[in-house]
């Protein structure tokens, strides 16, 4: 998910179909007002969700594939959202933003090229420090990245992680970049006898009296007899990463670092029992 100011071609779009002096005018002001809201206040951006799926091998049913696309962006469309299949030159098109490309500066794609050699540009520097890395000497990335699992979800929280447009410094005022991975492992039936063999050993323990001294222990046989039972009954075995990256111009590092700290306590929030 990719959160950008980005907004001019929206402006420039609506402003085009304003006719008659006086609706130009208003227009006008109307357009400065919101290219404020985004460049200076970061109220308002342009969301962009990428959804990519690898091909794990040459054996994979495309046909398959494609049909559950066509699900997805169908689900998309009953909520309100619109949806589009992303070819290389409209990927390197969003990708390039995030390095410091200016939209109106983009290159055509060259075929003869490997994709990921055409993202950054020739004049491309970075400088790492020690809690942010400085991209062409004019903008700045902050990355968060989740290293634990919270003992519990709650759901009625997830959307705050977000922001709360309700309240004013609730929201993430930067251009943001949320990545979430998710790997299927190779070796299920490693995976699925480490999680039955732990489960049993956990067990062992608690039959045996350790529960009255790691009072966890409970929870996490209750956890992991929710896995085997889910393991057994077809479900697999994943991978998840997730990860934040905040980035804006070095004008804005006061900023930025307020907003870390916004963020971290929203992320507490998000994982809270």
């Amino acid at each position: 998910m990719i959160g950008s100011n980005n907004i001019e071609n929206f402006l420039s779009n609506w402003q085009s179909y304003r006719k008659g002096e006086i609706f130009i005018e208003l227009a006008n002001k109307r357009t400065e007002f919101l290219r404020d809201q985004a460049q200076k206040v970061g109220s308002i951006k342009d969301i962009v969700l990428l959804i990519s799926v690898t091909i794990p091998n040459l054996n994979a049913n495309i046909d398959d594939m494609i049909r559950r696309r066509d699900a997805l962006k169908d689900t998309f469309r009953s909520i309100g959202l619109s949806t589009e299949n992303v070819n290389a030159q409209q990927l390197l098109k969003f990708l390039r933003v995030i390095f410091g490309w200016p939209e109106e500066e983009h290159s055509n794609i060259n075929q003869y090229e490997i994709l990921s050699e055409q993202i950054l540009s020739g004049d491309f520097s970075l400088f790492e420090n020690d809690d942010c890395v400085n991209v062409n000497d004019d903008q700045i990335f902050i990355s968060l990245e989740a290293r634990k699992r919270p003992a519990e979800w709650k759901l009625s929280a997830m959307d705050l992680f977000l922001g709360n447009e309700m309240r004013r410094d609730e929201y993430i005022k930067s251009n943001f970049l949320i990545h979430f991975g998710l790997q299927i492992l190779p070796n299920q039936a490693m995976e699925r006898t480490a999680a039955i063999t732990k489960r049993e050993a956990l067990e062992r323990n608690i039959n045996a009296g350790m529960g009255k001294f790691f009072p966890d222990i409970q929870q996490e046989a209750a956890d992991l007899a929710g896995v085997v039972a889910a393991l057994q009954s077809g479900d697999r075995v994943v991978n998840i990463h997730f990860n934040v990256i905040m980035f804006d111009k070095t004008k804005k590092l006061s900023n930025l670092h307020r907003l870390l700290f916004d963020v971290k306590t929203q992320w507490m929030v998000f994982c809270a029992m």
